[in-house]
């Protein structure tokens, strides 16, 4: 492990975690990098900007990048929010990311309670289905609100902003933290009762 990388036992936690999902016959799809070039899906990465992985959630893991579990938790859930983005609802892949999800928050939420540590307490990761509300309640903002998310978002994922066109602007919502998310929903509802 490397400087300042996570204890040894979140370490290890992580790794435990990692190989219980990877057991799960429907994880196959997450094991690896999507290989948008041979599954012939030329917009992947214009849609899923912030690619991730099993793989590399080990990898990360194994070089100490690490600082704390919720960021961990923020990369696996990142996973299955990409999955849903990119993928239709009722399809099957996403049913297989809705079920290695429910293991991870369930080992998540154990984590927190066993969790006797006197640090900041660890932030839950925002889920897809929350994600899935705040654009939509952003959407139904003001101008001026959606300057002010803008703002708030960059703060955090400076990268979040890219333009689709002359007219428009979109911004990722994926992977920001549960702090930034409660501002922004805040922020969004605000803007809807003005």
């Amino acid at each position: 492990m490397s400087e300042g990388g996570l204890p040894a036992e979140q370490v290890d936690s992580s790794k435990w975690i990692l190989a219980k999902l990877e057991k799960q016959p429907e994880s196959i799809s997450f094991v690896d990098p999507v290989d948008f070039q041979a599954l012939d899906l030329p917009d992947y990465p214009t849609v899923i900007t912030s690619p991730m992985d099993l793989g590399t959630v080990r990898v990360k893991l194994e070089e100490g990048l690490y600082m704390t579990i919720a960021e961990v938790m923020a990369d696996l859930q990142l996973i299955w929010d990409n999955c849903k983005t990119y993928n239709s609802a009722d399809s099957r892949i996403v049913c297989h990311a809705k079920k290695l999800e429910r293991i991870a928050l369930k080992w998540y939420a154990q984590y927190r309670e066993d969790s006797s540590e006197e640090e900041s307490p660890v932030e839950a990761p925002v889920t897809f289905e929350e994600l899935v509300d705040l654009a939509e309640t952003i959407r139904r903002g003001n101008k001026e609100v959606w300057r002010e998310v803008l703002c708030e978002v960059e703060k955090e994922k400076p990268t979040a902003q890219r333009e689709w066109n002359a007219e428009q602007t979109l911004i990722s919502l994926s992977g920001i933290s549960r702090s930034l998310y409660e501002r922004l929903k805040s922020l969004a509802t605000r803007g809807r009762s003005s």
